[in-house]
């Protein structure tokens, strides 16, 4: 029986903190405005470049009256662009300093290694500091291995 090793690298998993509960609702706000805004720029250049109207006028009046609401919601903002630009410039500050610290504590890494063992076994190991975990599949049940990102939220973790 022989073990050759097909891959070896790292899953980096970050914990949930304080941090990331308080910013959560920031995040949905600049979320709602990128979506008002890509969708209003794209009725815009729409109607200028390809010619095409909306059909609805109350769909059209309601879009005229959110890009009115928007413009002077940023006009009144002028007068507070240095609180906002210092609090913005915090705000990435910290996530700096909390996201490095999480990176480099070495907890929250899992170690992926791949092996094939065998002529038709294939041996997947996942070790982080508290435990490993092998799985042993054969090779015809093997299609394609992939990491994917899965996104949790602020109040949920999940534990390997």
């Amino acid at each position: 029986m022989y073990k050759t090793k097909i891959f070896q690298g790292q899953i980096i998993y970050l914990r949930s903190s304080w941090y990331s509960q308080l910013i959560y609702p920031l995040v949905l706000v600049k979320n709602l405005f990128q979506s008002i805004y890509n969708f209003l720029l794209h009725l815009i250049w729409q109607e200028l470049i390809q010619g095409k109207k909306v059909d609805s006028e109350i769909a059209s009046l309601i879009a005229f009256i959110v890009f009115c609401c928007i413009s002077i919601l940023v006009y009144h903002a002028e007068a507070y662009s240095e609180i906002i630009l210092i609090g913005s410039l915090i705000i990435w500050y910290l996530d700096q300093l909390i996201s490095r610290h999480q990176y480099y504590q070495g907890n929250n890494k899992i170690n992926v290694t791949l092996y094939s063992v065998a002529k038709d076994k294939i041996l997947l190991t996942l070790k982080n500091s508290l435990k490993t975990q092998e799985y042993r599949f054969l090779v015809t049940e093997v299609d394609h291995i992939s990491i994917k990102k899965k996104l949790f939220s602020a109040v949920h973790s999940k534990k390997f």
